[in-house]
């Protein structure tokens, strides 16, 4: 997997990538289509200076998210998104030019980069630029407790094969807030109305619902994803919850 290692300032919610110390502006790495790649976030509390984003502030993050796109629209799938469920934070001391630097590290593994979408947008082009990437953390209720969006993002054609191009994952913010509460069921503190206010809500689909239960052990041979069959699932769940 390449690895694209890149210094953002996440002094504001639209972070700004700069050389590593937090000096000069720089361009975020250009991905490649077709290409694994894992990019490492950085990340400074300040507009200058050295000092690493605090990672307490990060504490309460269950869930993370990473999209590529270069509309803002819900309506339709990202470009790209990651393995939501490997991103990875710590700290690390980096040795650059003989100095000790210590780093706050946001690791984001997107195995796969060769989306339908992104075929399709790339088709005869030799790059997409101009797009925007979006970080968000979501706590164990599964709100939203950090978000970092970065522009100028390039990906880059490729000019034999990239293989066949594959749907978008069903990566969404509905699947970071099911694995956001699938942290409470590691706490013990999930409940019954966690599953009602997402339903409610219209946050569930079946793959989530399957994770609920697989996680509560609940055998579940088939899905029907209809409002019948996401009902009867949704009431399994809070009986399988309520015996916990």
């Amino acid at each position: 997997m390449q690895q694209l290692i890149s210094y953002v300032s996440a002094a504001s919610t639209l972070g700004v990538v700069k050389d590593y110390a937090n000096v000069k502006s720089e361009e975020f790495p250009t991905l490649m289509r077709g290409v694994a790649t894992e990019l490492v976030l950085r990340l400074f509390a300040n507009s200058d200076g050295l000092s690493p984003y605090p990672l307490d502030k990060l504490q309460s993050v269950a869930a993370w998210q990473w999209i590529i796109d270069k509309d803002w629209s819900a309506a339709t799938a990202p470009l790209l998104t990651a393995d939501n469920s490997l991103i990875s934070v710590r700290s690390v001391t980096e040795s650059i030019d003989s100095d000790e630097i210590l780093f706050t590290e946001v690791r984001i593994p997107l195995s796969q980069t060769n989306t339908e979408r992104l075929a399709s947008e790339l088709d005869g082009k030799e790059v997409l630029d101009n797009l925007a990437g979006q970080l968000l953390g979501c706590d164990i209720n599964g709100s939203p407790v950090f978000v970092l969006q970065l522009k100028g993002i390039s990906i880059r054609n490729r000019l034999d094969s990239a293989g066949t191009p594959q749907p978008v994952k069903s990566e969404y913010l509905t699947e970071t807030q099911v694995r956001a509460l699938l942290k409470n069921i590691e706490f013990g503190n999930i409940s019954a109305a966690n599953i009602k206010v997402l339903d409610d809500a219209g946050l569930f689909n079946s793959d989530n619902i399957e994770l609920v239960l697989h996680e509560l052990g609940t055998d579940m041979i088939n899905i029907n994803n209809t409002l019948a069959g996401v009902n009867s699932l949704l009431a399994a769940a809070a009986e399988s919850i309520e015996e916990l």
